[in-house]
């Protein structure tokens, strides 16, 4: 039992890690010229992907 809690916890780990995420938050500053923005517009990409 505490094998299967163990390997749940590392899927939900490495199925929410998201290296992509600071690479794209750069990107998306760059195209709209402002990190505020581009953490903006990152921020709506996620919250519409999750609901998905």
């Amino acid at each position: 039992m505490r094998k299967n809690i163990r390997l749940l916890a590392l899927f939900n780990f490495f199925t929410d890690f998201h290296l992509y995420s600071a690479i794209l938050i750069i990107y998306f500053a760059q195209v709209t010229g402002s990190y505020a923005l581009g953490m903006s517009l990152f921020s709506v990409a996620m919250v519409s992907w999750h609901f998905l």
